[in-house]
């Protein structure tokens, strides 16, 4: 499953994803969801939303984004910002690596950022277009973000290391696409290669078991949110790591 899950997403990079606008139930990635839950629609990312080069003024502060709500699109532009500022800063990253034994660095900051904003772009890809557009500004965000944070950190190279992490994004999404629509093993195993590949000798079984459930938990609680709720604030909370 492996092998043909890396087949796929190799293929991805050649076959731009399709969105058909007049019909939401094929999804925005390759992977076809008409039979499936609308929370479980793929999140893969469109090929727009590669890291551009390095900019010198990252664009997400909020008075930025509080500045597009005078526009329709441009208020959920802005809340695509406000979705990835919650994902980026209020998750307590102290507590997942002290809990998951990660080490503290730019590269475990980066892992957790992404789970969190894969984890509310399965719900804004039920939603609308609008959906899409606060979804697609959280992965523009991210890239800001981490150049922005790259700089401080004096990082050399920062375009390439720009354009590998989002080729580790795209493949972590697809995975993770996977797990949530199959079993907790795949999600387990999605999991595993993201955050603990590079230590094989140990598994980490304790770790994965509280991130697996972690993840479950905190998808069931983003989808209780009403869509009306969820459009006029994002103002939900992250659920307990441990329960």
């Amino acid at each position: 499953m492996i092998r043909s899950s890396l087949r796929l997403y190799h293929t991805s990079r050649l076959l731009r994803p399709v969105i058909n606008r007049n019909n939401p139930a094929l999804g925005a990635g390759l992977i076809r969801t008409e039979s499936l839950p609308t929370r479980f629609k793929s999140t893969i990312p469109v090929a727009s939303e590669k890291p551009e080069q390095v900019q010198e003024n990252p664009g997400f502060l909020k008075r930025a984004a509080q500045k597009l709500f005078d526009t329709s699109r441009g208020k959920y532009i802005a809340l695509g910002v406000l979705l990835y500022e919650k994902c980026a800063n209020e998750p307590n990253f102290i507590e997942f690596i002290k809990v998951l034994e990660l080490p503290d660095t730019f590269n475990s900051w980066f892992l957790m950022t992404e789970l969190h904003i894969w984890m509310v772009m399965t719900k804004c890809t039920g939603l609308d277009n609008n959906g899409r557009h606060m979804r697609n500004t959280m992965v523009k965000t991210l890239w800001d973000d981490c150049s922005d944070r790259m700089k401080r950190l004096q990082v050399p190279r920062r375009g390439a290391v720009l354009q590998t992490l989002d080729h580790q994004l795209r493949a972590a999404i697809f995975a993770y696409d996977e797990g949530i629509m199959t079993s907790d093993v795949v999600l387990a195993s999605a999991l595993w290669r993201r955050f603990y590949s590079d230590d094989s000798a140990d598994i980490k079984s304790k770790q994965l078991e509280i991130l697996v459930s972690y993840v479950r938990r905190q998808i069931e609680e983003l989808h209780k949110i009403s869509d009306e709720k969820f459009y006029k604030k994002p103002s939900f909370k992250w659920v307990s790591l441990k329960e």
